[in-house]
Formats: structure tokens, C-alpha cells, sequence
């Protein structure tokens, strides 16, 4: 199975660039998880501070909550990352539905 999480940040206008230090420390070490397919972080232009991390694994929802979810950096940024969101973080999963899937070399 592979799983596809979106996780949506609503950061204050004047924290965004603490916010990305913040994350910028996990962003490899997630990515290098044997499991992480995709990891990958976007901003809205038409709204300054929601960012969004599109992130693809090889497993289920219940082992991304109950393996992934529980690694010890997580722990380390959630209590830096929170003082910075002006709403809490909203995780969305779905997983995939194994059509449809069209990419070009260029997308990286």
C-alpha cells in the first residue's frame, strides 16, 4: 500500500522563515526514511504562511500514526513548530488509488 499525507500548516506571515528553520532540520531525515517515497513542501502565493508538506510512504495509516508518527525528531519540532500556527496542523491520508499516475522527469 502506499499512502499519501498531506499536512497543512497555517503559519503567522511574520514566523514563516522560523518556521522553515525549524523544519528545514527533518526534512532530510525524512525523506531518507526507508519507507518515504516523496517528500515534498509548498507554499500558497495567494496566501502568505499556508504551507503544505505532500508526503508519499510505502505502508498504511495505521503504521504511519503508529511507527513513523512516534520517531523522537517529530517530538523535537512539534514544540518549537506550535508557538508559530495560527490554527492546528491538519493531516489528511489518502491512499493509492493505483491509476491515474502521470509524471514527467522535469517534476524534480
Amino acid at each position: 500500500k502506499q499512502l499519501c499525507v498531506f499536512v497543512t500548516f497555517h503559519i503567522r506571515s511574520d514566523k514563516i522563515e522560523e518556521w522553515k528553520a525549524v523544519h528545514r532540520r527533518i526534512w532530510t531525515p525524512v525523506g531518507n526514511e526507508r519507507e518515504c517515497l516523496l517528500f515534498d513542501v509548498f507554499e500558497s502565493k495567494e496566501e502568505p504562511g499556508l504551507i503544505r508538506l505532500v508526503e508519499v510512504w510505502e505502508g498504511d495509516r495505521e503504521w504511519f500514526e503508529n511507527v513513523q508518527m512516534k520517531k523522537p525528531y517529530y517530538s523535537l519540532l512539534w514544540e518549537k513548530s506550535q508557538p508559530l500556527w495560527t490554527e492546528p496542523v491538519k493531516l489528511e491520508y489518502f491512499e493509492r488509488a493505483g491509476e491515474g499516475s502521470v509524471y514527467r522527469d522535469t517534476y524534480l
